[in-house]
């Protein structure tokens, strides 16, 4: 806004005006190219991340209210169900009041709760999943179909929808798509930072692609990490088995009951920690926006199964003393199981849930 003028009995407020077209109309031809969806994402971002330095929350954003000028410049219009922080009255609307547009809603929104920025990351993953896909992934017939929708559902991962999308642009928009603020991205800086790397990324793939370079490995942007750390829990369950095996081993060679109860011990924790990654693993493949929160769930389960079938093998290697080699080889499984539940689990799961909130 420029300027808040008074002529005769009429105030005109005068505001920038910017030509283009809304991203709705570039809508009408089906989704964007991934690597536009990114340009404009990335812009977005900033924008956003502007507005909320100072405290605004812009409620409302959707396709319509976002303009792409001709020189190829994103702005964001229509603040008018703005909310800001520290304002002498920062509600535009009664508390319970739902504002905003359906289909772009948080859950928080929809239940008439307080609100801040991360509300507006919420509407940007919408925003980015339908530049990408062309749909808009919580639409119902009805406006409680849609609301129920965005209460309950987790929309299909963005590249199940558009196979040409990229990981890295799959992790973001599940992130800015969780149904809890607390599991979205705690600042929009965040944000921004993710959409400059994977800009950088898109960058240094059509150099490859321009060098003649193969592209088929860059398209796998962010692939390795999770092919990284789903080989990391098919290792560790196919240790678990061998543990399971070495116990058995120690129990018909020095029948003791201390034997017998490790055996016990390492059958059941094999068979728990195995259906455990199993569920992690089907929760990546089939699920992988809830995969952080499932990781969350088990991690200490996880962490604290693997240490006690580490210790159980160093007591069946005491037990085993007569047998040097086996000795040798159950306490170095044991010392490797707990020594992957202590670096290597960590970093695996870092590297596929890069925002580190698993």
């Amino acid at each position: 806004m420029y300027a808040l003028e008074e002529i005769g009995d009429d105030l005109y407020i005068a505001y920038e005006y910017v030509p283009g077209e809304p991203l709705r109309a570039l809508l009408a031809s089906g989704p964007l190219p991934i690597a536009q969806v990114v340009t404009i994402g990335g812009q977005l971002a900033r924008a956003l991340a502007a507005a909320h330095m100072i405290g605004v929350t812009h409620r409302d954003l959707k396709p319509e209210n976002v303009m792409k000028t001709p020189s190829g410049i994103v702005k964001i219009l229509d603040f008018g169900l703005a909310r800001v922080e520290g304002a002498a009255n920062p509600k535009l609307t009664q508390s319970g009041v739902i504002v905003g547009t359906p289909a772009y809603m948080a859950p928080e929104q929809v239940q008439g709760q307080n609100v801040d920025f991360r509300t507006d990351l919420f509407a940007f993953g919408v925003l980015i999943y339908e530049l990408a896909s062309g749909v808009n992934p919580f639409m119902a017939k009805t406006l409680s179909g849609t609301f129920a929708r965005i209460a309950q559902d987790e929309p299909p991962l963005l590249s199940k929808v558009r196979p040409q999308s990229l990981p890295e642009l799959d992790r973001i928009v599940a992130t800015c798509l969780r149904k809890d603020p607390a599991e979205r991205y705690q600042s929009t800086q965040d944000l921004v930072t993710d959409f400059e790397q994977l800009e950088l990324e898109l960058a240094q793939l059509r150099q490859r692609a321009s060098d003649g370079s193969s592209l088929r490995p860059a398209m796998a942007l962010g692939a390795w990490r999770f092919a990284w750390w789903r080989t990391h829990q098919v290792v560790v369950v196919a240790l678990y088995v061998v543990a399971a095996t070495l116990g058995w081993y120690a129990k018909e060679w020095v029948k003791v009951p201390v034997t017998i109860s490790v055996f016990i011990g390492l059958g059941a924790g094999a068979a728990i920690g195995g259906v455990l990654r199993g569920h992690l693993v089907f929760t990546q493949y089939f699920n992988r926006p809830g995969l952080a929160t499932q990781h969350r769930r088990v991690a200490r389960a996880l962490l604290v199964l693997d240490v006690l079938m580490g210790s159980a093998l160093v007591v069946d290697a005491v037990m085993l003393v007569a047998w040097p080699l086996t000795a040798m080889l159950t306490v170095a499984l044991g010392i490797v199981i707990a020594l992957a539940a202590l670096v290597l689990e960590p970093a695996t799961t870092k590297a596929a849930l890069e925002d580190g909130d698993a």
